[in-house]
This record gives C-alpha cells, structure tokens and sequence, in this order.
C-alpha cells in the first residue's frame, strides 16, 4: 500500500472534483453571487474564476503554448521570460 498518490490518482480526482463544483454551480447559479472574501474575490463567481484560470494558466505553460490573458484580471510579468 502506497502511502501517497499517484499523478494519474491526483488528476483523475481534480477532474472528479471540477465535475462536481460545475454541477452544482449549473443547477445553483444563484450561489455564484454570494459574498466571499477570500482573496479578495467579491463573491463566488471571482473566487472560482480564480481557481480555475490559475488552473487553466498552469495547465498552459506545462503544455508550452502562452498562458492566455482574460479580460478584467490582472497579468504579473513572469520573469522568466523575456520582454
């Protein structure tokens, strides 16, 4: 018996857990204007857009390609790169 997980048991378990939260917000949109605080995200919907572009934006520099840029979010320069 292992004592940790494997990459494969972790991916599989954050596409179980994305699959979730989408449902539930889908069937609940009215949760997604709920007040939240954390990070300062005024309410769910920023909160969860947070946690899932910082997702998307990971997924993309270890694929390669640019991470994307959204609308309304603010970009910090990777030092990185190069200008």
């Amino acid at each position: 018996m292992s004592a940790g997980i494997t990459l494969e048991e972790m991916l599989a378990w954050n596409d179980q857990a994305s699959a979730y939260w989408k449902a539930h917000f889908d069937a609940n949109p009215i949760l997604l204007d709920l007040h939240c605080g954390i990070g300062g995200a005024a309410n769910v919907q920023e909160f969860v857009r947070h946690i899932w572009g910082a997702e998307l934006r990971w997924a993309q520099r270890l694929l390669g390609p640019a991470p994307c840029r959204r609308s309304g979010h603010r970009q910090r320069k990777d030092p990185r790169r190069s200008a």
